[in-house]
Formats: C-alpha cells, structure tokens, sequence
C-alpha cells in the first residue's frame, strides 16, 4: 500500500506480508537501501489473512528513486519478475472516484 498525507507531509509504503519470512526479507530489503521505518506496530487483530505487523516506510521524494525503489521491492521480495507489467491504482481517502496509472 503506499500512504500520502499532505498535512504530516509523508509519502510512505506499507508492505504487507503473509508469514514471517516475508516479513524478514521486507526488513532487509529497507535495511539494505539504509532506509528505517516510520513506524512498526503490532496490530490489533491477529486474526487476518497478513501478519500481525505494521511496518511503514518513507518513500524517497524523488519520483525516480521512489518507483526504483518500489518495483526493487516487488521484486527482490515479492518475487515480481521483469517481463510482468504493473497496475498501480491511486485512491484518494473520502473520493468517490478511483483512478488508474
């Protein structure tokens, strides 16, 4: 998930994981690019389908480090490989609209 928040001037990437080896290979990753999170909690409900973590990342302000560093993360970790195309959808909280790029 990727977060923006004019009024906490953020621009964030929220990773979400199904076990913890996923969870670990998403740490090193950002630990590799020198990059800490912003945040990282435990959720409140064990019970879904991800694991019980939050980890929140700051994106680069760059857009071109921010797309390398996304799609780097898609697939070191997630298993991406380069001939799959990408869908990235933008939702704006409170809009009725959903917009594709």
């Amino acid at each position: 998930m990727l977060y923006r928040s004019e009024s906490e001037s953020t621009t964030a990437i929220v990773p979400l994981f199904k076990d913890a080896h996923t969870e670990l290979s998403v740490r090193a990753f950002f630990d590799q690019q020198g990059i800490r999170p912003l945040l990282d909690c435990k959720l409140p409900d064990p019970g879904s389908r991800y694991t019980d973590r939050c980890l929140v990342y700051p994106l680069p302000l760059e857009a071109a480090r921010a797309i390398n560093l996304t799609v780097g993360l898609f697939r070191d970790v997630y298993g991406l490989s380069h001939e799959a195309g990408l869908d990235f959808r933008y939702y704006e909280a409170g809009a009725e609209s959903k917009k594709s790029i």
